[in-house]
C-alpha cells in the first residue's frame, strides 16, 4: 500500500501497478520463507491459518488477469514507453502469476488438511480421503502443493497426483480454466507489446 500511495507522486497512472507489484513481492517472499518449512506434520496442524478462502483467490485471479491485460496494453497504447512503464509491466505480469499459483497452493493445502481422515482407501492402499493423492505416498509438505499448483499453472492440468474428492476436484477445474485464461491473455497481450515496440 506504501508503494501505491508514494508511486502516486511519481508516475500517478501507475499507482495501482506498482501497488500491485509490491503485493506480489510481499507475498512471494513470504510464500519462499514459508512453504520450504512447511512440513506434512505442520501443515496437518496448522493449515487452517495458512488458508487464502477460494473466493479471494478468484478475485485476485481476476484482478491479476485485468491488471495484466491493462497494463500491458498502456504499455502498447503509449507511443514512446519509459523505462520505468517497461520494468513495471514486465515485474507485473511474471509476479502475479507466481502469486496466483502460490495461493492456490496454500489453499490446497488448507483443503487437503482440513478433511477428516476416514475409510476411503484406493485399491493401492493409500487414503483417498483427503483429495490428492501424491505419487511418493507420502503425507505431502509445502513444496508438494507448491509442485502440484504450478504444474496446474502452467499445463491446466494435473501431471502425477491424483485427484479424488468432489470438493478438490472442484478446485482444480477452477483453478485449470482460470490458468488457461490467465495464461491465454499473457500470450496475446506480450505479442502485441512485442509487435508494438
Amino acid at each position: 500500500m506504501v508503494v501505491g500511495l508514494a508511486s502516486l507522486l511519481v508516475a500517478p497512472g501507475q499507482a495501482v501497478l506498482w501497488g500491485s507489484i509490491a503485493f506480489f513481492a510481499v507475498y512471494m517472499g513470504m510464500s519462499l520463507w514459508f512453504f520450504p518449512r512447511a512440513s506434512s506434520a505442520f501443515l496437518d496442524k496448522h493449515a487452517d491459518l495458512e488458508d487464502a478462502p477460494a473466493w479471494i483467490i478468484f478475485l485476485a485471479t481476476i484482478g491479476l488477469i485485468v491488471m495484466a491485460v491493462v497494463s500491458l496494453f498502456q504499455l502498447v497504447a503509449s507511443h514512446d514507453p519509459n523505462s520505468l512503464q517497461l520494468i513495471a509491466t514486465g515485474a507485473a505480469v511474471p509476479l502475479g502469476w507466481l502469486t496466483v499459483h502460490a495461493m492456490a497452493a496454500h489453499h490446497y493445502a488448507y483443503v487437503y488438511y482440513a478433511q477428516p481422515r476416514g475409510d476411503a482407501r484406493s485399491k493401492t492402499g493409500r487414503d483417498d480421503s483427503a483429495g490428492l493423492q501424491f505419487p511418493s505416498g507420502d503425507r505431502p509438505d509445502g513444496i508438494a502443493f507448491l509442485y502440484f499448483s504450478y504444474v496446474i499453472g502452467m499445463t491446466a492440468q494435473v501431471a502425477d497426483v491424483n485427484v479424488t474428492s468432489r470438493e478438490m476436484q472442484h478446485l482444480v477445474l477452477m483453478h485449470g480454466i482460470f490458468s488457461f485464461f490467465f495464461n491465454t491473455v499473457i500470450v496475446a497481450a506480450t505479442v502485441n507489446v512485442v509487435v508494438s515496440l
